[in-house]
């Protein structure tokens, strides 16, 4: 699913324009940007947590240059899913 089938989910769901719902997508995906630049965790209970985590440095091999090379440490942004999510995802 892309954005554009997401836009016309909702704004059908929600008897909204696609236009109002293309523009409150873009405000809370705003919001959420905001917050894991800011480097604060948030919850949407029953869906997931988002948090940045650091991924520490690592050395690996480089096939282009044909050595080790070192790779620094670096901010991510993750998700831990809800129990409840993770749950429906396995149910077979």
């Amino acid at each position: 699913m892309n954005t554009s089938e997401v836009i016309k989910n909702l704004a059908a769901r929600l008897d909204k324009s696609q236009t109002e719902i293309k523009e409150l997508l873009h405000n809370t995906l705003e919001i959420f940007r905001n917050h894991l630049i800011s480097h604060d965790k948030f919850t949407i209970p029953g869906f997931g947590t988002f948090d940045v985590a650091e991924r520490k440095h690592k050395i690996a091999y480089n096939p282009h240059y044909k050595k080790k090379m070192l790779f620094p440490k670096k901010m991510v942004a993750a998700f831990r899913p809800a129990k409840a999510l993770q749950e429906n995802v396995n149910q077979e």
